[in-house]
Protein backbone atom coordinates (compact mmCIF):
# COMPACT_ATOMS: atom_id res chain seq x y z
CA UNK A 1 0.00 0.00 0.00
CA UNK A 2 0.85 3.59 -0.80
CA UNK A 3 2.33 5.11 2.50
CA UNK A 4 1.38 8.76 1.35
CA UNK A 5 -2.29 7.41 0.22
CA UNK A 6 -2.34 5.25 3.67
CA UNK A 7 -1.35 9.12 5.46
CA UNK A 8 -4.10 11.32 3.87
CA UNK A 9 -6.60 8.67 4.64
CA UNK A 10 -5.07 9.15 8.52
CA UNK A 11 -5.57 12.59 8.16
CA UNK A 12 -9.10 12.60 6.63
CA UNK A 13 -10.68 10.16 9.04
CA UNK A 14 -9.10 12.10 12.00
CA UNK A 15 -10.44 15.25 10.37
CA UNK A 16 -13.81 14.08 10.09
CA UNK A 17 -13.81 12.62 13.55
CA UNK A 18 -12.40 15.86 15.28
CA UNK A 19 -15.75 17.59 13.14
CA UNK A 20 -18.28 15.21 14.42
CA UNK A 21 -16.94 15.16 17.54
CA UNK A 22 -17.23 19.08 18.04
CA UNK A 23 -20.78 18.67 16.97
CA UNK A 24 -19.66 21.20 13.90
CA UNK A 25 -22.05 19.84 11.03
CA UNK A 26 -24.68 20.61 12.73
CA UNK A 27 -23.52 24.34 13.08
CA UNK A 28 -23.00 24.57 9.44
CA UNK A 29 -26.06 26.44 8.53
CA UNK A 30 -25.86 28.82 5.58
CA UNK A 31 -23.88 31.92 7.26
CA UNK A 32 -21.16 29.31 8.82
CA UNK A 33 -20.57 27.97 5.37
CA UNK A 34 -20.08 31.38 3.97
CA UNK A 35 -17.18 31.96 6.76
CA UNK A 36 -15.97 28.88 5.52
CA UNK A 37 -15.95 29.97 2.08
CA UNK A 38 -14.38 33.60 2.32
CA UNK A 39 -12.11 32.79 5.22
CA UNK A 40 -11.08 29.04 4.80
CA UNK A 41 -8.72 29.49 1.75
CA UNK A 42 -6.85 31.92 4.35
CA UNK A 43 -6.65 29.30 6.45
CA UNK A 44 -5.16 27.21 4.40
CA UNK A 45 -2.70 29.57 2.89
CA UNK A 46 -1.92 30.08 6.70
CA UNK A 47 -1.32 26.34 7.26
CA UNK A 48 0.44 25.67 4.19
CA UNK A 49 2.98 28.72 5.16
CA UNK A 50 3.81 26.98 8.52
CA UNK A 51 4.20 23.73 7.42
CA UNK A 52 7.22 24.99 5.22
CA UNK A 53 8.70 26.77 7.66
CA UNK A 54 7.98 23.68 10.05
CA UNK A 55 9.52 21.53 7.37
CA UNK A 56 13.00 23.08 7.90
CA UNK A 57 12.66 22.17 11.40
CA UNK A 58 12.00 18.44 10.98
CA UNK A 59 13.60 17.28 7.49
CA UNK A 60 16.50 15.79 9.53
CA UNK A 61 14.35 14.23 12.04
CA UNK A 62 14.26 10.12 12.16
CA UNK A 63 9.65 11.06 12.23
CA UNK A 64 8.20 9.67 9.18
CA UNK A 65 4.53 10.22 8.32
CA UNK A 66 1.84 11.76 9.75
CA UNK A 67 3.72 12.82 13.34
CA UNK A 68 6.34 14.55 10.94
CA UNK A 69 3.30 16.59 8.92
CA UNK A 70 2.05 17.44 12.33
CA UNK A 71 5.83 18.02 14.22
CA UNK A 72 5.72 20.15 10.98
CA UNK A 73 2.93 22.22 11.31
CA UNK A 74 3.28 22.63 14.82
CA UNK A 75 6.68 24.11 15.05
CA UNK A 76 5.53 26.43 11.98
CA UNK A 77 2.52 27.71 13.70
CA UNK A 78 4.80 28.39 16.34
CA UNK A 79 7.38 30.06 14.33
CA UNK A 80 4.86 32.49 12.73
CA UNK A 81 3.35 33.02 16.03
CA UNK A 82 6.70 33.88 17.44
CA UNK A 83 7.07 36.42 14.41
CA UNK A 84 4.30 37.83 14.15
CA UNK A 85 4.48 39.03 18.28
CA UNK A 86 8.13 40.02 17.61
CA UNK A 87 6.96 42.08 14.76
CA UNK A 88 4.26 43.64 16.30
CA UNK A 89 6.19 44.52 19.28
CA UNK A 90 8.90 46.22 17.49
CA UNK A 91 6.02 48.10 15.20
CA UNK A 92 6.95 46.53 12.60
CA UNK A 93 4.15 44.46 11.65
CA UNK A 94 1.58 45.62 9.16
CA UNK A 95 -0.15 43.80 6.12
CA UNK A 96 2.71 43.80 3.57
CA UNK A 97 4.60 42.30 6.14
CA UNK A 98 2.13 39.75 6.89
CA UNK A 99 1.95 38.31 3.35
CA UNK A 100 5.98 38.37 3.08
CA UNK A 101 6.07 36.27 6.24
CA UNK A 102 3.18 34.07 4.58
CA UNK A 103 5.24 34.09 1.06
CA UNK A 104 8.10 33.05 2.61
CA UNK A 105 6.51 30.09 4.01
CA UNK A 106 4.83 29.30 0.31
CA UNK A 107 8.27 29.35 -0.72
CA UNK A 108 9.99 26.90 1.94
CA UNK A 109 6.94 24.63 1.21
CA UNK A 110 7.41 24.43 -2.23
CA UNK A 111 11.17 23.50 -2.40
CA UNK A 112 10.43 20.94 0.30
CA UNK A 113 7.67 19.76 -1.81
CA UNK A 114 10.48 19.98 -4.78
CA UNK A 115 12.83 17.88 -2.84
CA UNK A 116 10.64 15.36 -1.57
CA UNK A 117 9.88 14.73 -5.34
CA UNK A 118 13.72 14.73 -6.35
CA UNK A 119 13.00 17.55 -8.79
Amino acid sequence: MNPRLNTLRTMAVAGVGALAATGVPAALGPRSLLVLATDGPLVAAMLVAAGGYGWIAVRRLPVRGVRRAMLALCIGLGVLAGATLALGLAGWMNRPVAWGLLAAGWLLAAGGALRRRGG
